[in-house]
């Protein structure tokens, strides 16, 4: 089964946040762990799942 990536904008809609915070949230190591595919982040729908019922974010 192949694993599915969300684009930094997918993310931030899936997590109720907008890019340029999710943005900067990677910048200080706070956010959700993804990768870098070329110059573009990945984030994994799973770990995103798993770091917004882990508390991730809490506003």
């Amino acid at each position: 089964m192949s694993k599915v990536f969300l684009s930094r904008t997918q993310a931030a809609k899936r997590v109720g946040r907008c890019a340029k915070t999710m943005r900067n949230l990677a910048a200080r190591d706070m956010g959700p762990p993804f990768l870098k595919i070329g110059d573009r982040p990945a984030y994994p729908a799973d770990e995103l799942d798993a770091w917004l019922a882990a508390g991730g974010d809490a506003a």
